[in-house]
């Protein structure tokens, strides 16, 4: 995985427009939602509307709620989240 990079980004209470701005300005190609829940008060944050937004501007997204996000995770599903995410950043 030479000469990647992994961001963690949180999406606040910023409109959707903003949060991609962002992704954009730093060209990330694949977001990865580590909440347990993909579920947010902002309705443009809520996973399958994510998904859909993120797709509609050539951005991949995965839900890993196996890396723990509210909850402490099993120690092998937070391995196997971690390697997921390793594994996208590797393409």
């Amino acid at each position: 995985m030479t000469g990647k990079t992994i961001y963690t980004i949180g999406h606040g209470r910023h409109p959707f427009a903003y949060f991609l701005e962002l992704l954009q300005n730093f060209e990330i190609e694949f977001v990865c939602d580590v909440r347990t829940f993909a579920r947010s008060r902002w309705p443009q944050f809520n996973g399958f509307v994510l998904a859909e937004l993120l797709s509609d501007n050539t951005i991949g997204y995965e839900h890993l709620p196996e890396t723990g996000g509210k909850f402490k995770p099993n120690p092998a599903d937070m391995e196997w989240g971690v390697g997921r995410i390793v594994e996208i950043a590797s393409r």
